[in-house]
């Protein structure tokens, strides 16, 4: 258990830390445990993802492309959803990045995480 006179060095660095930012603070529990609360400022992770599944995937996928290491075309393989989620600039993005054109291929009978990329020849 923090003694006194670290709860309140705590209590004061949290104060100066989060001067700047609206937020409600709970007081230090035996175990040490502050609670600071803030307003939320845009939606979560994990709301932005179930609320377009589809560009998720082809973010995701994207992410993938940019780290296959190689000489030739990218190529990249996905359900037409995906595929149809990716925004012109985003593979141009991804073709300045790489260094590499891209292809696309629509693939009806992978689920949406599945799509994969790879380095083809030319």
């Amino acid at each position: 258990m923090p003694a006194r006179s670290e709860r309140k060095q705590v209590d004061q660095a949290l104060d100066k830390a989060l001067s700047d930012i609206a937020h409600e603070r709970t007081a230090m529990n035996g175990f040490g445990f502050v609670q600071v609360v803030t307003r939320k400022i845009r939606p979560s992770l994990i709301a932005t993802i179930q609320a377009d599944p589809e560009a998720a995937a082809a973010r995701l996928l994207l992410r993938r492309a940019e780290h296959v290491e190689g000489a030739g075309t990218t190529f990249i393989e996905a359900h037409p959803a995906v595929v149809a989620a990716l925004r012109s600039s985003w593979l141009d993005e991804l073709q300045k990045r790489s260094g590499r054109p891209v292809r696309l291929s629509e693939n009806p009978s992978l689920a949406l995480s599945a799509g994969n990329a790879q380095i083809v020849e030319r």
